[in-house]
């Protein structure tokens, strides 16, 4: 495809991406929203955001594959179908469980949208013009991700939190109906070939080891139904390579790994989205609970991160003739760690305004690392497995951010725990009452702190429970602070210019392992 075409393909694939981004941010301000309407604890919340980005994780390399084989607009169009009628479907849901289930769906279809996005866009330009046009992809995504909570703050404050999904149909339709008139018609398709064994064992794998750690605090951590959950998962993901590495058609071609410079980018991806998104919804919490927010309020704060966030994807844009990917992905993590460094300023009793400098730097660097690690990642396999690649790339995205809500939602948990049950201001309530004390406030739900306590003591404890909030976001910070400086330098290390030279030829992970570039 080539002038017009070309424009249509990344105009269509990357709003439709965009629509899809957002999906899995957006929900982030209107969690109290949907607590209130539905009624739903803690892990409740977090399955409103993880049942949408643990199908989406699952099931992006399975379509990625299948893109290949069946033709990319197809599994383009037909998975941006599914989202839509999912949607509706959210819009609608009369309880928090089935809002969870129909928010699987919609990840479903999700994944089978955004996997061959990528592959699109490769398809559809070369050399430098490429490289641009996946550049500005990964920025507008990552850009989306970040406004999320600013747009659920517009609709849950003026049309109800049921909007966000809502709104999804019309855009959804006809993005559909004009996909389907302007993006390049499929060849006829070959033989379609699925590894159902590799497809059922990440699935179940992913889905099993996150289901432990959302449930690891409620159930116990050494009980019978979370060793059973974390060891079924280990189970699956080991078939799940052993099935990879000797299977005749793999849903993910192992030896892909081998080029240094595409388990680099794959790394980042994961890493910056745990830190980065995965934090997203305990900031949220704390701004909430923190300072009485409602969801505006909280999304236009946040613009402290998404405005930045936006600006060092446009950054690396450029930055990106002159700087080493590997130089551009490492300095963004540190920029990042300073950021997340800085979220120890979080303070209950004084401005918000002191996790500003936070929020900027944080954002600016998950900018930076972003673009040039999708790039990565087009530019080092050869065109026939490229939607294989943007499948592996995609679902380690979303992935992060499901790992990151999972473990940083255990710490946050644990350390209001611990807090509940060691402070002086809750002195001589029994157990069973710090307990709810600690279970309101894994919600945010300063007012039901207030209300677990006898009158008089009702505003001491709120203030501890906000306080004890702003120390939760505090230990997040630092080790978010820690993993990316671990993604700066496996940035450096894995990540080779020279990988990129062989932009476009038709070499096997095989034949790459020959050259001084790679691993």
């Amino acid at each position: 495809m080539i002038g017009s075409r070309s424009t249509w393909a990344l105009t269509l694939v990357t709003a439709a991406c965009v629509l899809l981004t957002l999906d899995i941010t957006i929900v982030n301000v209107a969690l109290p929203a949907i607590r209130n309407d539905l009624g739903s604890g803690l892990a409740g919340l977090q399955w409103v955001i993880n049942a949408y980005t643990l199908v989406f994780a699952s099931v992006l390399l399975t379509a990625g594959s299948l893109a290949d084989s069946a033709g990319r607009r197809r599994v383009f169009t037909g998975g941006l179908a599914v989202f839509t009628l999912a949607s509706l479907a959210c819009g609608l849901a009369p309880s928090t469980v089935a809002l969870n289930v129909f928010r699987a769906v919609q990840g479903l279809g999700g994944a089978f949208a955004f996997a061959p996005a990528m592959a699109i866009i490769a398809g559809s330009y070369g050399g430098a013009a490429r490289t641009r046009a996946i550049a500005i992809f990964g920025a507008a995504t990552m850009g989306a991700g970040a406004l999320g909570p600013l747009a659920g703050g517009v609709l849950v404050e003026t049309l109800g939190w049921r909007s966000m999904f809502l709104i999804n149909v019309p855009l959804g339709a006809a993005l559909l109906w004009l996909a389907l008139r302007r993006l390049e018609a499929d060849p006829p398709a070959g033989r379609v070939r699925v590894d159902v064994i590799g497809v059922l064992t990440l699935t179940t794998g992913v889905a099993a080891v996150t289901l432990a750690l959302l449930q690891g605090a409620s159930q116990g951590w050494s009980s019978t139904a979370t060793l059973a959950q974390a060891g079924a998962g280990v189970l699956a993901l080991a078939v799940f390579v052993v099935s990879q590495a000797r299977g005749a058609h793999p849903l993910l071609d192992l030896s892909l790994f081998r080029i240094r410079s595409f388990t680099g980018a794959a790394v980042s991806a994961l890493l910056v989205r745990l830190v980065g998104f995965g934090l997203m919804a305990y900031l949220v919490l704390f701004l909430s609970a923190g300072y009485s927010y409602d969801a505006f309020d909280v999304g236009l704060r946040l613009l402290g991160m998404s405005a930045p966030l936006m600006a060092g994807g446009l950054a690396a844009v450029r930055l990106g003739a002159r700087v080493p990917p590997g130089g551009l992905i490492a300095a963004g993590f540190v920029v990042s760690a300073a950021g997340l460094a800085a979220l120890t300023a979080a303070d209950a009793g004084g401005s918000w305004a002191r996790l500003l400098p936070g929020l900027v730097l944080l954002g600016f660097g998950l900018g930076l690392v972003s673009t040039p690690g999708m790039t990565v990642v087009m530019s080092v396999v050869p065109p026939s497995r490229t939607g294989t690649a943007s499948g592996v790339i995609q679902s380690f995205l979303p992935l992060g951010t499901t790992l990151g809500t999972a473990v940083f939602g255990l710490m946050f948990s644990a350390h209001l725990h611990a807090a509940t049950g060691a402070a002086p201001a809750l002195a001589g309530l029994d157990a069973g009452t710090r307990e709810r004390i600690a279970g309101a406030l894994e919600a945010g739900r300063i007012d039901a702190v207030a209300a677990a306590v006898p009158a008089p003591l009702g505003e001491t404890a709120a203030a501890f429970g906000r306080d004890a909030i702003a120390g939760a976001l505090s230990l997040l910070g630092v080790v978010a602070a820690a993993l990316a400086v671990a993604g700066a330098l496996l940035g450096a290390l894995l990540i080779r210019r020279g990988d990129l030279l062989h932009t476009g030829e038709e070499k096997t992970p095989a034949s790459r392992q020959a050259t001084p570039d790679t691993a």
